[in-house]
């Protein structure tokens, strides 16, 4: 009898224990919803409430790419078939940089031997070389995204940058929130779906999406950078999405730092 007593006295405790766990949880559930959520929502609203101005975060895109940076490199550019079944595009290019405001694309292919297709931007603005097959081809619809795609990194200064940015219809003067893949971004431009901005992440200020209004809207995400001795942060991987289709992936390759380019190299002769 006293051994089942004390069985009896064991099971008792263990049940008061479990109760005494089910009570703490509840509880604990209980202050979470009364306290601690409440107190994390004030939380993440104060942490939005306050936005740094949109110049201060163009102003810090800009030295992702700081003046007197010179670099080259090589890259594919593959224009993606409208249907599966269609038949695409790929292309080799050269490509030059000088900051501020100067870039030289040479696209050549071997299927279009004839005549190497030279796109130079200066001061945000396409200037494009002699006509040839391989550029015809690639159309001029691409070619003009050029500015817009890197202004971001090679405008001379805030009021060149904002001027890009508002020709190609986003309110440069609204910021807001939002989430690239797993980022926390600012994204500058009405934040109402449907309308043009540009994504800059959050920490390190990089381009992450820009987004254009066109007859078929563009959305450009730029998915990854390539770091380069001097802390330079030079994209990698681009890719254009047209009309909510996949249009053009752009991949950068062996990309160096150069001391310089020689006088004239980024006219068009």
């Amino acid at each position: 009898m006293g051994d089942g007593m004390t069985g009896t006295g064991n099971q008792g405790r263990i049940n008061l224990k479990i109760s005494n766990l089910r009570i703490r949880r509840y509880a604990f559930t209980i202050l979470f919803f009364l306290f601690l959520a409440p107190c994390s929502l004030l939380l993440a609203r104060a942490a939005s409430a306050y936005l740094p101005p949109p110049e201060r975060i163009l102003a810090k895109t800009l030295k992702t790419m700081p003046d007197g940076t010179f670099l080259r490199a090589r890259g594919t550019l593959e224009l993606l078939p409208p249907e599966p079944s269609a038949p695409g595009l790929a292309v080799s290019f050269r490509f030059y940089l000088a900051i501020p405001n100067q870039i030289r694309f040479e696209f050549s292919s071997p299927s279009y031997a004839k005549g190497l297709t030279v796109v130079v931007i200066k001061n945000n603005i396409l200037l494009s070389a002699k006509d040839s097959e391989l550029a015809r081809v690639i159309g001029q619809e691409l070619p003009n995204l050029l500015p817009a795609l890197f202004a971001p990194f090679i405008s001379e200064g805030i009021k060149a940058l904002r001027t890009s940015l508002e020709g190609q219809g986003i309110n440069a003067g609204q910021v807001s929130l939002e989430h690239f893949e797993r980022e926390i971004v600012y994204r500058i431009g009405n934040p109402e779906a449907g309308n043009p901005g540009i994504w800059l992440n959050k920490d390190n200020y990089f381009p992450r999406r820009l987004e254009l209004s066109r007859e078929k809207p563009v959305r450009i995400d730029y998915l990854k950078y390539r770091f380069l001795e001097n802390s330079t942060a030079c994209p990698a991987e681009i890719d254009l999405d047209s009309g909510g289709k996949p249009w053009v992936k752009i991949r950068f390759y062996s990309i160096q730092l150069i001391p310089a380019f020689p006088p004239g190299f980024f006219s068009l002769k």
